[in-house]
């Protein structure tokens, strides 16, 4: 029997261990990090279509993948790209815009495999992950310190929604530079960033509470449903999907 699945959510990174049992669509704002610690993984998009059992996503992307009965290791990375940066040098094949077949996968299959079978703490669990996300250092990843600035002001308002001119206003750049500045460095419109953060604190509210509504309200969603749809275009399954694993699942924050 499967051991059940396990969610950590940290505010730089989030990790899913467990079986997956219906197809994926990656559309998240962040970039993503995967591996399927059995059969390898099918994943589509426009009329292409590779099996592998590691790849890399960079933000913005729309691709469905199919983990059939394995269990996979999804990582989503920091938002501001410094992971994707230092693993994207390691990945050995290339089909735009996925990265695949990291060097030493089997090594990283092991080690997200110990993650998934073995009862470790959260900080553990973290140390563990940083060290195998944190491995290329000699990569350079720089980000303008205003891209910085009004990801903290997301950050501090979660419920509100301030308007672009007022984070433009902010780090004095006009609203179009700003829009374009965040979409280079970030690789997603700041509006969807925005909207996975709240999904973020809405989870992790959720998993604090056990209540999905109060979660939702708590991160600026209208409502439960408003959540619910949010979720289901950006994460690719519906929260229920998620929270309702057949061997369980455990959710650290």
């Amino acid at each position: 029997m499967q051991p059940s699945s396990k969610l950590y959510l940290w505010e730089k990174r989030t990790l899913y261990l467990g079986v997956i049992n219906e197809p994926i669509h990656f559309v998240q704002p962040a970039s993503s990090i995967a591996f399927s610690l059995d059969e390898p993984i099918k994943l589509t998009w426009n009329d292409k279509q590779i099996e592998t059992r590691s790849f890399l996503l960079p933000p913005g992307q729309v691709i469905t993948g199919n983990t059939g009965n394995s269990p996979v290791a999804i990582c989503m990375l920091d938002p501001l790209g410094y992971d994707y940066a230092a693993m994207s040098g390691l990945m050995k094949r290339t089909n735009q815009p996925v990265k695949y077949e990291i060097e030493n996968e089997d090594r990283y299959i092991k080690e997200f495999r110990q993650l998934y079978t073995n009862e470790l703490s959260v900080t553990e669990v973290y140390t563990k992950l940083n060290a195998l996300l944190v491995c290329n250092t000699e990569v350079e990843h720089t980000i303008d310190p205003r891209i910085l600035r009004v990801i903290e002001l997301i950050h501090e308002h979660v419920e509100d929604n301030i308007s672009i001119d007022c984070f433009a206003n902010e780090v004095g750049v006009s609203s179009s530079r700003l829009f374009q500045l965040f979409k280079e460095q970030v690789g997603a419109p700041i509006r969807r960033y925005r909207l996975w953060h709240r999904l973020f604190c809405a989870t992790r509210e959720i998993a604090r509470t056990n209540n999905l509504a109060a979660g939702a309200h708590s991160a600026g969603f209208s409502d439960a449903a408003h959540f619910h749809r949010t979720f289901k275009r950006m994460i690719g399954m519906t929260p229920t999907d998620l929270f309702a694993q057949p061997n369980g699942l455990r959710i650290y924050i």
